[in-house]
């Protein structure tokens, strides 16, 4: 009862305080296709609630409600303790950006904070915490309100517009715009709505995070935490080279198997190697020698799926009776998978260098065979001497190859 008065109590003062400006400042906010004035006026700061929905610190959400006491406080979402743990969410996200320092040093409120009618922030919880940590304009924000009749659905969709679609807001993390557009679509929100609310984004990039998901999706299934994208950090460069090496490999579910379980490896445990450092380079390397971890690791047992579509990476893929399943992953196996990758990428190397040998001494046999002495051939004591040095590299080089031959059995 008491949650209830204050909700009402909110409503009430924000209503009535709208009512009551006198100011003549609106504020442009696209809902669905239709623009809409908003009169903004002033409140004390603490009155308007952060969104515990706002995506902009999803992952971290979902980091807290790992933690059974947080998970708890936080199912109220609107009690002081719960918003007391949201608001430090977003100071340490500020805390990485450049907004706090040019709010703190400009002194003022450039841009009122969007609000639902119960007073939710929709757009500008950062902006909020940073006004109320700084005391910025003695104690009061300026805000404005939405329509009464503003969907649920109509509010991720400005949330997308304002703030994952402007170019200026760049520090919108890859793995909570992951989230944000995942959440979308389950809520039941028609992905062309989702893509429409990010006009700025191109189809190609917007189908590559659309496109990540899936593969995301499947990599924290065969991790053995699925749907907990707080899991998977912000290491975007890894998840791009898994799904390029997927999409490569869509028809051939044995492989995407053996993909999934070496990622799963690599991601939890970096393996050694003394040619490079970055973790999603090792997987690059890795998602190379993919026949030669299969051949020495086992294989899947081949399955079919009755999707086509030529665009979706994941067509053809359909749940396996996988080896992978039974195999441990972490460090250790992490390192016995990249000695496979290291000694394939060695044999590549000497059969790369073996077939060029090959080349060029087929095309010094040529030019021997075609070689003719005349009367007329110049310097003919450098030739036998180039003819003496090419006779003796022949020599060491057939010897070379003799030996390697009795090596090799």
């Amino acid at each position: 009862m008491a949650k209830e008065t204050k909700l009402k109590s909110r409503v009430m003062l924000l209503e009535q305080r709208e009512k009551a400006s006198s100011s003549e400042r609106r504020h442009r906010v696209m809902i669905g296709n239709e623009p809409n004035e908003l009169k903004v006026f002033s409140v004390m700061n603490d009155v308007p609630l952060y969104r515990v929905e706002n995506n902009r610190i999803a992952s971290e959400i979902d980091a807290l409600r790992r933690d059974s006491k947080k998970a708890q406080i936080l199912e109220d979402p609107f009690d002081e303790a719960a918003q007391k743990l949201i608001e430090a969410e977003l100071l340490k996200l500020v805390a990485k950006a450049n907004l706090e320092r040019l709010i703190k040093a400009s002194g003022v409120q450039e841009e009122p904070l969007l609000l639902t009618r119960d007073g939710v922030v929709v757009n500008g919880n950062r902006r909020l915490a940073i006004l109320r940590k700084h005391n910025i304009g003695k104690g009061y924000v300026d805000v404005c309100l939405l329509p009464d009749g503003v969907s649920q659905d109509d509010i991720r969709l400005i949330e997308f517009r304002l703030q994952m679609d402007d170019p200026g807001k760049a520090d919108y993390s890859w793995v909570n715009q992951l989230i944000a557009i995942r959440r979308a679509a389950d809520a039941g929100i028609d992905i062309e709505k989702i893509r429409a609310s990010m006009p700025s984004l191109s189809n190609t990039d917007f189908n590559k995070l659309t496109n990540s998901l899936g593969v995301i999706d499947m990599f924290l299934d065969r991790r053995g935490t699925p749907g907990d994208y707080s899991a998977i950090g912000d290491n975007k460069f890894f998840f791009d080279e898994l799904s390029k090496a997927v999409k490569k490999h869509k028809k051939f579910p044995d492989k995407v198997d053996t993909l999934l379980w070496t990622a799963v490896s690599y991601y939890d445990a970096q393996p050694d190697d003394p040619s490079e450092d970055r973790s999603f380079m090792k997987f690059k390397k890795a998602a190379n020698q993919i026949l030669r971890i299969q051949k020495h690791f086992g294989s899947s047992v081949p399955a079919t799926s009755n999707s086509n579509d030529s665009d979706d990476p994941l067509a053809g893929i359909a749940p396996a009776a996988s080896i992978y399943t039974t195999l441990p992953t972490g460090a250790e196996t992490s390192e016995k998978i990249h000695q496979v990758v290291l000694s394939g990428e060695d044999s590549d190397a000497r059969s790369k260098n073996a077939a060029q040998l090959h080349s060029e001494l087929e095309l010094i046999s040529r030019k021997l065979l075609n070689a003719e002495v005349g009367s007329r051939t110049s310097n003919l004591s450098g030739i036998l001497k180039q003819i003496e040095v090419i006779t003796t590299e022949l020599k060491r080089l057939k010897e070379s190859i003799i030996e390697l031959k009795k090596k090799s059995g």
